[in-house]
């Protein structure tokens, strides 16, 4: 059996490594390169779960529904609007976010708006068969290209 080499401390950081790879060790785990990656590592994990726990915080928060005045979660909101009410939320709604509101009046300012926006019409592409200078491939009644009849 082989013997079990022989452990010594780290000076950096009391860990317990053989004598023979001493040298390594303090190459992967405290070179600055090795330090830079886990700084950035652990802000990186530090930020994941901040955005996790805003999250679950917004989730939880209290909101007040628009028809009963019942204080509601807010991640509930939708499903307490279809069960209460029997009401569809769009997603905005259930996320207890204003409803966007349109810059125009009208349908008719809407679409006078984009028109001018786009210049003038053009004509649409015809399907007419007749039209000249359209080629039709293909027989008729279903008797394909190459058929005889």
């Amino acid at each position: 059996m082989e013997d079990k080499p022989e452990l010594i401390q780290c000076p950096k950081c009391s860990e317990n490594v053989a004598e023979h790879n001493l040298k390594r060790h303090l190459r992967r785990v405290h070179s600055p390169e090795a330090e830079r990656e886990r700084v950035k590592k652990k802000a990186d994990l530090a930020v994941a779960e901040a955005a996790e726990l805003r999250a679950k915080r917004e989730a939880e928060l209290l909101l007040s529904c628009l028809i009963c005045k019942t204080s509601v979660k807010k991640k509930n909101l939708a499903k307490h609007a279809r069960i209460k009410h029997g009401l569809m939320l769009t997603s905005a709604q259930a996320k207890g976010e204003p409803e966007p509101t349109s810059r125009f009046r009208s349908a008719r300012e809407r679409e006078a708006f984009f028109r001018a926006r786009l210049g003038p019409q053009l004509e649409e592409e015809s399907h007419d068969a007749f039209e000249r200078g359209r080629i039709v491939y293909g027989g008729a009644f279903e008797l394909g290209k190459s058929r005889k009849h």
